[in-house]
């Protein structure tokens, strides 16, 4: 931050007037972490030495498996309300379409799961 404040006074007052030379020295500081989001499966029994050694990410992750469980069993419900708004003949243009659209994004979120 120091160095970005040292530019600025070094510059005309313009706050896009700082030097190529300077911008290049902090793009070196800038680190960039790309993480893999595939799932990996651990063997079972790395994951149980892992719980073994650390108890509060036991608890931590059935708290997660649970919360898994009630988001999943939520979406399965909402989907089916808006599939039966969808389908009703007595829904709107606006409400069908709601629905297809709502649909859509309910399934995006369950394939992110």
């Amino acid at each position: 931050m120091k160095k970005v404040m040292d530019m600025k006074i070094k510059g005309s007052g313009n706050d896009n007037d700082i030097d190529t030379q300077a911008m290049k020295n902090m793009a070196t500081i800038i680190t960039i972490t790309i993480t893999d989001t595939e799932d990996m499966e651990l063997p079972e029994n790395q994951l149980e030495a892992v719980f073994k050694k650390f108890d509060n990410l036991r608890k931590a992750h059935k708290d997660f498996l649970e919360f898994l469980l009630m988001v999943r069993t939520d979406l399965v419900t909402k989907s089916e309300s808006l599939k039966k708004m969808k389908l009703c003949a007595s829904s709107s243009r606006n409400d069908k379409s709601y629905a297809s659209f709502q649909l859509l994004m309910l399934s995006q979120y369950k394939q992110r799961m």
